[in-house]
């Protein structure tokens, strides 16, 4: 099974298991010690951690992993992915994540390479 490592901004990392439904893209649900009464729980992250968005379900977040998989070669590394997309092209996906039910990570479920 795939997994992400993430790291709070308090410094603790932890490892989660994930779905892949688009290469380079993982689907996790953030841990209860986290918060329990985080409405989105469902996170959206690149291959090496980095969270993209934030997602009410696994579901929404897959759906949203689906839509933006033409967007940039995920597979790659972070860097080389913000670099191909550009700021256009960052809020342009920021925007995409948004319209599919996708909110901003909270500081403290942003995922880290």
């Amino acid at each position: 099974m795939p997994q992400v490592t993430a790291t709070t901004t308090t410094g603790v990392t932890y490892t989660l298991d994930t779905t892949e439904p688009v290469p380079g893209l993982h689907v996790a649900e953030a841990p209860a010690w986290l918060s329990e009464d985080l409405p989105h729980r469902w996170l959206l992250a690149h291959h090496q951690g980095h969270a993209l968005a934030v997602f009410p379900t696994a579901e929404a977040a897959t759906t949203a992993a689906h839509k933006v998989a033409a967007t940039a070669d995920w597979t790659r590394d972070a860097a080389t992915v913000l670099a191909h997309l550009g700021p256009a092209g960052q809020r342009a996906l920021n925007a995409s994540l948004h319209a599919a039910g996708g909110r901003r990570p909270a500081p403290r479920t942003q995922a880290a390479a």
